[in-house]
């Protein structure tokens, strides 16, 4: 009974650890993603405004003066940005899956020879 009790609160805690680690992961990826946004709106002289929302790892960067200043090497720059890193976040979420299935299934298959 013990060992039962033992293996679910093991099984509980990797489940956390995994997840929390995945927000971890949605958390930087949209902090860097916004930061880039402003980095580009502050290089052309555009007061921006900026938020992430930590409940559903989104995050929106306004425009809010000088949005004229903003010219075509700008919303390219904006536009790069956005197919770099949507890109990016699903093979970073994917190898993350991928990588973290291996690793349960190793502890799993060391756990079973015990």
């Amino acid at each position: 009974m013990n060992k039962k009790i033992n293996s679910s609160l093991r099984k509980v805690l990797i489940l956390g650890a995994i997840f929390f680690s995945i927000y971890m992961i949605g958390l930087s990826y949209i902090n860097s993603h916004e930061f880039n946004h402003m980095q580009i709106y502050n290089r052309y002289n555009v007061k921006v405004y900026s938020e992430i929302d930590y409940t559903t790892l989104s995050g929106k960067t306004i425009p809010l003066e000088n949005i004229e200043n903003c010219n075509d090497f700008c919303k390219l720059s904006h536009s790069l940005n956005d197919i770099i890193s949507y890109n990016l976040v699903v093979f970073i979420f994917n190898s993350w899956a991928l990588l973290l299935a291996y690793l349960l299934l190793k502890e799993n298959e060391i756990h079973n020879k015990n």
